[in-house]
């Protein structure tokens, strides 16, 4: 996953890069690396993201079961 599919994804989910970092418990300036290229985006992550997009799942249904 590039960080602009990254960043695309967020858009679907309706969640900015901030309160997603906060939902992976990441930092946020490691979100912005992985959208601007700078890291590559971990496997896992993308994994999670193509989940919560083909699912249609926003920010506040993944909160209701941490």
């Amino acid at each position: 996953m590039t960080g602009n599919q990254l960043r695309a994804a967020l858009e679907k989910l309706d969640i900015n890069q901030l309160a997603f970092a906060r939902l992976m418990k990441c930092d946020g300036r490691t979100v912005r690396h992985w959208i601007f290229g700078d890291r590559d985006v971990p496997a896992w992550i993308e994994m999670f993201v193509r989940l919560l997009v083909s699912k249609k799942l926003k920010p506040e249904d993944i909160e209701r079961v941490h």
